[in-house]
């Protein structure tokens, strides 16, 4: 029985890391990206789900007398060097911003003229964040038509640049709007409404920096549920579909306690709106998703299909509360077996955590891991993956984790126990302890969170 588990386990991490390898950024953009001599080729996905957000379209580089590259979030790096080696010409001449956590690109290693770059933090906003955002802004309100900007952008952004709405919060302010909106159990979709009323930067404002008949292309990969594009990195350059209304009412519900100044604009009503759906400004801005989670879901199936496994995609738990997506996706993994042998469950989307003050190691993915594991009968065949694509989870070194029937007994020996981990928001130092975590370190990607159930 261990040695099939321990082959089982083998089996699911093989899934997982080869569905990671299959949606790098470079292979996803060079299915967007054609250059062909002087045009450039931008083409949607053939089958979208929850909307496409652009049609067919061809650009001539040539045309512009200035060219510049914005390049946001964890994919922000393999993004850009995709972008350079698939759309530029050699000798033209695109000028370039990254904003990224990780170090960046080496001048040596790169093809040309390296970007300009700028480290932000994640998942509190630092210096860089505020430096890299107003680097931002300023470029594109220095460009005059005839002029292209071309944002890459991918989750992860809405820490990584920040510039607040009112020039005199300093960066401390900045993080304690995060530290709370993190972890006050919200779904990103309400998050994000207040990341972006509270910013310069977020909420199309990027965009709307630039001057009227500056064509402006975005090139997302998304981290959101399908059909919220806007909340991918906050949406700096997407029309915002939340409204003041919105804030006023998730602040209210969620009661939360914002640093001073904040609190203000909300007990007085003051928070000015963001550029809408229609607004003048993205009259020449188009937007194209390169990949999101339903096709990284698409993509595990594909794997597991050619394993032998009979895949079902389910959705229905993205954005639940972590127990009760554990319960419901065992359920649903327990009845999908009893009709056919060999299937294999996969979910995506991101399940809801609530933080404690005081908090241990892990992240949503390994939560979820270990209630299940809770939930597990001794002789319950389960084996359940879960794991960021962005390849971390919270504050933790591991992507997510995988468990079983047995992972109790092996922690119980260890000297932890399920319950007190998961009460403490501490399943990593359990989870490490025996042998459960997943660790792939950072992927450069980001297209939300997979979980796979099988036996």
């Amino acid at each position: 029985m261990a040695e099939k588990g321990n082959h089982i386990r083998q089996i699911a991490q093989s899934l997982l890391r080869e569905t990671l390898n299959e949606l790098s950024p470079k292979r996803l953009m060079k299915q967007r990206l054609r250059r062909d001599g002087a045009q450039l080729r931008i083409r949607p996905r053939e089958k979208p789900d929850g909307g496409e957000l652009a049609a067919a379209r061809t650009y001539r580089p040539e045309n512009y007398q200035r060219r510049l590259v914005l390049a946001l979030g964890k994919a922000a790096a393999p993004m850009w060097l995709a972008w350079r080696e698939l759309a530029e010409l050699p000798g033209e001449e695109w000028e370039s911003l990254l904003i990224s956590p990780s170090p960046g690109i080496a001048a040596e290693g790169c093809p040309g003229a390296a970007p300009r770059q700028f480290r932000g933090g994640h998942p509190e906003p630092n210096a860089d964040s505020r430096a890299g955002a107003e680097a931002m802004l300023a470029a594109a309100r220095a460009l005059e038509p005839p002029a292209f900007i071309v944002h890459l952008i991918s989750g992860g952004g809405s820490a990584l640049a920040e510039s607040p709405l009112e020039a005199g919060w300093d960066m401390k302010t900045m993080q304690a709007l995060y530290r709370q909106l993190v972890g006050c159990g919200a779904p990103i979709g309400e998050i994000n409404a207040l990341r972006k009323h509270l910013s310069s930067f977020k909420g199309g404002r990027l965009a709307a920096a630039a001057a009227a008949g500056v064509e402006q292309l975005t090139i997302l990969l998304s981290d959101v549920p399908a059909g919220e594009a806007d909340n991918i990195s906050s949406g700096p350059t997407l029309p915002d579909n939340s409204t003041v209304e919105d804030c006023y009412r998730i602040h209210a519900a969620r009661q939360l306690q914002l640093p001073a100044a904040m609190e203000k604009l909300f007990r007085e009503r003051r928070l000015p709106e963001t550029p809408k759906p229609g607004a003048a400004g993205f009259a020449q801005s188009r937007w194209v998703i390169a990949g999101d989670n339903h096709l990284a879901c698409e993509t595990l199936a594909q794997q597991a299909r050619a394993a032998g496994y009979e895949p079902v995609i389910d959705h229905r738990a993205d954005e639940a509360e972590h127990r009760e997506a554990a319960e419901y996706l065992l359920r649903r993994w327990r009845a999908l077996r009893q009709e056919q042998p060999r299937a294999c469950l996969i979910a995506g989307g991101e399940v809801r955590v609530q933080v404690p003050e005081r908090t241990g190691r892990g992240g949503r993915n390994q939560a979820f891991a270990l209630e299940c594991a809770a939930r597990l009968r001794p002789t319950d065949p389960a084996t359940i993956a879960s794991l960021g694509t962005d390849g971390v989870d919270g504050n933790s070194p591991a992507a997510g984790a995988i468990v079983d029937a047995t992972t109790r007994a092996r922690a119980a020996r260890a000297g932890y126990s399920l319950e007190r981990a998961a009460a403490d928001f501490d399943a990593y130092r359990l989870l490490a302890a025996i042998g459960d975590t997943i660790e792939t370190g950072p992927t450069g990607n980001n297209l939300r969170d997979l979980r796979i159930f099988i036996s």
